[in-house]
C-alpha cells in the first residue's frame, strides 16, 4: 500500500467516526449522522417537505410556476425530473429561498451547511484535491477521461457518502435538469455579491470542491449539520 494512503487512513480513523446516532426531521424522515472532527453531518441529503414549525414548503413541478415563486423569493422544492425514486437515492431538491427561510428547513438544533462548514470539513480531510475522493460516495458517478480512473467514484472514506444528485436549471428562460451522475450541488445559505445569486458548494466528478456563485432559482441538494453546544462556564 501506497504510504501517502496510509496516512490518509489513519488520519481519517483519528477525526471520523461513524455511529448509530439518528437525527429525525419533522416529516418523520431519519437521517444517520457521522462525526468528522467537531462536526457531526447528515450521512445523506434533506429530504423534508415541511419547515420546522409544520408549515409546507410548496412541492413545484411546473417548470413556469418554479420561476415565478424564485422571481417572488418563495420557497419551493422538487425532485430530479419530477421523479420521486430519484428522490429517494439523492433527496429533494431546493431553491435558495427554502434554505434561507426563517422558519427552517432543517430539524431543531441543526442547520443547513454554511461556507464555514464546508471550508472546515475540507481542511479537516486534507484540501480540496485530497479531500473530494473522501467525500464522494463509491458508485453512482459517471465515467471521465479526467479521473485518474475509467470511473470518478469516490472511496467514501469520510462516510458523508455524497452523491451527484444534479440540479435544476434554466438558461435563456428554458428549463432543464442537468448533470446527474455528473455533479454535487449543495445549497449554502449566504448571499453572494451578485443580488441574484447565492452561495453553493460544488463537487463534480473530477474536480475539487469549490464554493460558488448561482441563481437563487436554481434546485439544488441541501445537507445539515448539528448545531455546535456552547456551554457557559460560570465565574
Amino acid at each position: 500500500m501506497h504510504y501517502s494512503l496510509i496516512f490518509s487512513l489513519l488520519v481519517s480513523s483519528l477525526i471520523i467516526s461513524q455511529s448509530n446516532a439518528q437525527v429525525q426531521d419533522i416529516d418523520g424522515n431519519l437521517y444517520n449522522t457521522v462525526q468528522i472532527g467537531k462536526q457531526t453531518w447528515m450521512e445523506k441529503n434533506l429530504q423534508v417537505s415541511h419547515f420546522r414549525n409544520g408549515d409546507p414548503i410548496p412541492y413545484i413541478s411546473n417548470w413556469e410556476e418554479w420561476l415565478d415563486a424564485g422571481m417572488k423569493k418563495k420557497a419551493a422544492w422538487c425532485y430530479f425530473k419530477n421523479d420521486p425514486k430519484l428522490g429517494e437515492t439523492y433527496g429533494k431538491l431546493y431553491n435558495w429561498y427554502a434554505v434561507v427561510d426563517p422558519r427552517g428547513i432543517a430539524p431543531e438544533g441543526w442547520h443547513v451547511s454554511s461556507s464555514k462548514d464546508w471550508s472546515e470539513l475540507i481542511e479537516l480531510l486534507g484540501g480540496s484535491e485530497k479531500s473530494s475522493s473522501q467525500l464522494k460516495s463509491i458508485q453512482l458517478w459517471n465515467p471521465s477521461e479526467y479521473c485518474n480512473t475509467s470511473i470518478c467514484n469516490g472511496n467514501n472514506y469520510s462516510g458523508m457518502n455524497i452523491k451527484p444528485s444534479g440540479g435544476r436549471y434554466h438558461e435563456a428562460g428554458v428549463e432543464y435538469y442537468y448533470h446527474l451522475g455528473d455533479v454535487a450541488e449543495f445549497w449554502i445559505p449566504e448571499k453572494s455579491p451578485d443580488i441574484w445569486d447565492g452561495k453553493s458548494l460544488t463537487i463534480w466528478r473530477s474536480s475539487a470542491p469549490k464554493i460558488n456563485d448561482n441563481y437563487k432559482d436554481i434546485g439544488f441538494a441541501v445537507r445539515c449539520v448539528e448545531d455546535e453546544i456552547v456551554v457557559a462556564l460560570n465565574e
